[in-house]
C-alpha cells in the first residue's frame, strides 16, 4: 500500500468493511492546474491498489479546499 495506515477512533476488525478514506487538500489557487493533474495520476494509482469509488471535490466555499475521497474493501 501506498498510504499510511489509518489512525482509527474505535477497535475495529482489520477485515471489517467496505470504508471511506477521506483526504483534505489545501492548495495555492496558482497551483491548481497541477495539483488537479497529479490527483487524477494518484486516483489511478489508488484504484490500481484496490480502491474504488474514487473522486476528487473542490469546496465552492472555500478556495483552495479540495476533498479525496475513496473507498477499500477494508
Amino acid at each position: 500500500m501506498h498510504w499510511p495506515s489509518p489512525v482509527l477512533a474505535i477497535d475495529a476488525d482489520p477485515d471489517r468493511g467496505p470504508v471511506l478514506v477521506t483526504v483534505e487538500y489545501r492548495i495555492d489557487l496558482k497551483k491548481r492546474d497541477a495539483f488537479l493533474a497529479a490527483l487524477q495520476d494518484l486516483g489511478r494509482q489508488r484504484q490500481r491498489d484496490g480502491a474504488y469509488a474514487w473522486d476528487l471535490f473542490e469546496d465552492a466555499s472555500e478556495e483552495g479546499r479540495f476533498l479525496e475521497t475513496f473507498m477499500v474493501a477494508s
